[in-house]
């Protein structure tokens, strides 16, 4: 796909034999998120634990108590999105944020009432009978530092990489 000489734009052959000339080209392969590795998440995939932290999830939640697992940027983003709907919500992050995330995320994550961090800690289970009810939180020293909070979702935003759907070779 070379531009052409004329107004540097490029040329794609599509499946269906047509041309479409174009000055900018975006490729949206999507994305594999890493999935969550503890006890019942399989079972709650799309009925409580979530990938994505949209509007949409937010009003399912408004009220609610919720987690959210991470301590990057797109876990601060949801969390402050989180905050303007749900009663409560746990941030749960194995490092301290400000090592992952930015400086102005961890001031309004830091900064919301109803935001609780609970650092050095991962999910452990997810429990509820046909909908999530509530998640197991262990610390470092898990015989000691375990509990249970209530959820009515999981925001899992631990990470994604390029989708593995067929792109062009550039």
């Amino acid at each position: 796909m070379a531009p052409s000489k004329e107004d540097g734009s490029r040329h794609l052959a599509l499946g269906d034999g047509q041309e479409v000339g174009a000055r900018c080209v975006v490729l949206a392969v999507g994305a594999d998120y890493r999935r969550l590795l503890a006890d019942g998440a399989e079972r709650f995939e799309g009925l409580g634990l979530y990938y994505a932290a949209t509007h949409l999830e937010a009003l399912q939640v408004s009220g609610e108590d919720t987690v959210v697992i991470g301590g990057g940027n797109s876990a601060g983003q949801a969390v402050v999105n989180l905050a303007s709907y749900a009663r409560r919500v746990h941030l749960v992050a194995r490092r301290p944020l400000t090592a992952t995330m930015s400086r102005y995320l961890v001031d309004r994550v830091e900064a919301a009432e109803n935001v609780e961090v609970l650092g050095g800690c991962e999910i452990e289970a997810l429990h509820g009978d046909e909908e999530l009810e509530a998640v197991t939180v262990v610390g470092r020293d898990r015989d000691r530092d375990r509990r249970r909070l209530p959820a009515a979702a999981v925001f899992a935003m631990i990470g994604a990489s390029r989708g593995r759907g067929t792109s062009p070779d550039w």
